[in-house]
């Protein structure tokens, strides 16, 4: 299965993220994601078609260095993930050229939870 596409910075509506959300954490409550992406450097969203299907978080410290965070894949994509590698970055590809051509960050540390 091909990568899907990536969005920077897309607008994503709170039923959009809490579907995701709720799919891929069994604990989930529906959260407003508005006040979150307020102080988010940026955000990516992965889509396939229409459907949003991965999504991650974009924090800084003030500086130059990006934190990922709230890295999310739908429980389908992954089955496909798995089948290629472990993590977030076998999904989306290595999101480090993407954000720097969208954002000012030089060091982009992340955490995989997949």
């Amino acid at each position: 299965m091909d990568r899907p596409t990536l969005r920077v910075r897309t607008p994503l509506t709170d039923a959009q993220l809490n579907t995701l959300f709720a799919a891929a954490w069994p604990n989930h409550t529906d959260m407003a994601f508005g006040p979150i992406h307020e102080r988010s450097l940026t955000w990516i969203s992965a889509w396939r078609g229409e459907r949003l299907v991965g999504y991650v978080n974009v924090a800084t410290d003030g500086g130059v260095h990006a934190f990922l965070l709230n890295t999310t894949v739908h429980p389908v994509e992954q089955l496909h993930t798995n089948a290629r590698g472990s993590d977030a970055t076998s999904f989306i590809g290595d999101p480090a050229p993407l954000l720097r051509r969208n954002v000012k960050c030089h060091c982009i540390f992340r955490r995989s939870n997949l």
